[in-house]
Formats: C-alpha cells, sequence, structure tokens
C-alpha cells in the first residue's frame, strides 16, 4: 500500500501519487520485483533479524499509469505501528 511518495519518485513515475495513495501497487510490479518480493520471508525480511536493505535490479514496466524505468532499486525496512514493517524504496541507478 501506498503511503507517500516523493516529487522526484512522481516525475520517476509519469504519475502523481495521490490518486494511488492507500492503494497496492502490485499490479505495477515488474517480474524482478515480484521474484524479489518472495524472497523476502527468506531473508526474514518481516522478523527482527532481516536485513536493513535489499537491492533489487528491475527491468521497465512498459505502463502509462505508473511507470518503473530498468534501474537498481534499494528496499530499506521502516518500522510501522502495530510492530509491522514498510518499505522505502529509493532509485539508486538507472540502467
Amino acid at each position: 500500500m501506498l503511503l507517500a511518495a516523493s516529487p522526484s519518485r512522481e516525475q520517476e513515475w509519469g504519475a502523481p501519487s495521490a490518486p494511488f495513495l492507500g492503494m497496492s501497487l502490485w499490479r505495477f510490479a515488474t517480474h524482478e520485483i515480484i521474484e524479489r518480493e518472495l524472497e523476502l520471508p527468506e531473508l526474514g525480511w518481516f522478523e527482527d533479524r532481516g536485513p536493513e536493505r535489499v537491492l533489487v535490479d528491475t527491468s521497465g514496466n512498459g505502463s502509462r499509469d505508473m511507470r518503473i524505468l530498468p534501474s537498481t532499486l534499494a528496499w530499506e525496512r521502516v518500522g510501522l505501528s502495530a510492530g509491522k514493517v514498510g518499505r522505502l524504496v529509493t532509485t539508486v541507478a538507472f540502467a
């Protein structure tokens, strides 16, 4: 679920974040993002022992609604209420 997005992220997406706030962005995920997401439980991402940062090399998604460009993303763990874990996504480099 999207909680917030920076102006630079909106520019990268080619779309404002407001219509997507509170919604899942799963439908825009590339196959590389999906594969990495499925590895997170093995890495302990959702537990205290998980890594603080995970890198994801992804291709583009070709979406007009919310563009993902070929890039390397960094996923960083962010603690949320009730012990849940959120994710801060930063583009490290464009391919």
